[in-house]
């Protein structure tokens, strides 16, 4: 305060207590008095002053905070804008590539070995690629998963878990490109393991103890993406047949053993 009075008075204000009475005054002034009433009038100003600097510094703190909420909202506003821009440049993006890119669908499978000749299962699949592009490095892997036996018209269907054939299937130069047609016939055949655990699966199915599901995937690149697409057959007995039919001389012709596709439990990658 005393560096407020000096700024604001400097010497302006003295003190009259020595200054002898030249005798025409019409009393002698009270030195006490006129100095807590200039020191009084210097406090009220003080006060005046430091009351308008408070509103002031007030105004100008709610000025700064309005100021860094609306530089918050508006930088937050902003940053959901882009965000909505990348997601939808990206889904553009990605639907451009899903119009016009590879799609491969294992369209159906058949039996091409009797079962009831031992050995492992021999079967064949046929692919169809839907999409525009070729499908390119296409690999592909098979899984037998022998079930307990599910008779026809059976009202409870087995509970199966998600195709595993994907798992660590990856497109490799050494595959084989599908190309964009549905007229092309890519007809797949597959063997499985000639191994003792392979070939009881084989009996099993023949002699009806078990069921027989085969888990699959193929994977492929499109576009300058990786692609997985899993499937799932279920081998289809008929009540009273063998699974293949023979001319008359003896050789298997056709099977009359079909497979029916099944849910996956998993999506396309």
């Amino acid at each position: 305060m005393i560096r407020w009075i000096k700024e604001r008075f400097g010497n302006k204000h003295h003190c009259d207590s020595h200054r002898p009475n030249d005798g025409n005054s019409a009393q002698q002034i009270n030195p006490n008095r006129e100095t807590n009433r200039i020191l009084q009038s210097l406090f009220d100003e003080y006060r005046t002053e430091s009351a308008k600097t408070e509103r002031r510094d007030k105004k100008k703190a709610v000025l700064d905070f309005l100021t860094l909420v609306v530089v918050t909202v508006y930088t937050f506003v902003t940053v959901l804008l882009w965000c909505a821009q990348q997601t939808n440049n990206r889904i553009n993006q990605q639907s451009l590539i899903d119009a016009n890119r590879a799609w491969i669908d294992p369209a159906s499978m058949l039996l091409i070995a009797p079962l009831e000749n031992g050995g492992p299962v021999r079967i064949q699949i046929h692919i169809i690629n839907t999409g525009h592009e070729p499908a390119m490095n296409v690999v592909y892997k098979f899984i037998e998963v022998p079930e307990p036996y599910v008779p026809n018209f059976a009202k409870n269907e087995p509970v199966l878990q998600p195709v595993q054939a994907c798992d660590g299937l990856i497109p490799k130069a050494e595959g084989f490109t599908a190309f964009p047609n549905a007229n092309v016939d890519n007809w797949i055949p597959y063997s499985f393991d000639d191994t003792p655990a392979d070939n009881k699966i084989t009996s099993d199915v023949a002699n009806r103890r078990v069921s027989l599901i085969i888990d699959g995937c193929f994977a492929y690149e499109t576009m300058g993406q990786q692609a997985q697409i899993p499937f799932r057959f279920f081998l289809r007995d008929i009540q009273g047949q063998a699974s293949f039919s023979y001319s008359p001389n003896g050789t298997a012709e056709t099977a009359n053993w079909y497979f029916n596709a099944l849910p996956t439990n998993k999506q396309e990658n």
